[in-house]
């Protein structure tokens, strides 16, 4: 199920942004969405940042997660020197 919120308006962003030209524009989803975002350090010792979101999926959310791991821990792998 989809759920779109408005800023300064809806939910969880009823709060957020009012009085700014986001109030009633900007949008943001609640259900179906899964996200990580954060940072990881390569095998070379240099950071990398990422944010991972995915929304609207028909799969299992256990299969979004292995996924995002898959990609994550690819990342973290990464070496310059191979």
């Amino acid at each position: 199920m989809f759920i779109e919120l408005l800023a300064g308006v809806d939910d969880t962003l009823q709060l957020r942004m009012r009085s700014t030209p986001a109030e009633g524009r900007l949008t943001g989803s609640m259900a179906g969405v899964r996200t990580i975002a954060g940072f990881t350090v390569t095998h070379n010792v240099e950071a990398v940042v990422f944010s991972i979101m995915i929304e609207n999926y028909v799969v299992d959310p256990g299969v979004i997660t292995d996924i995002q791991d898959r990609i994550l821990v690819l990342i973290s792998s990464f070496s310059r020197n191979r």
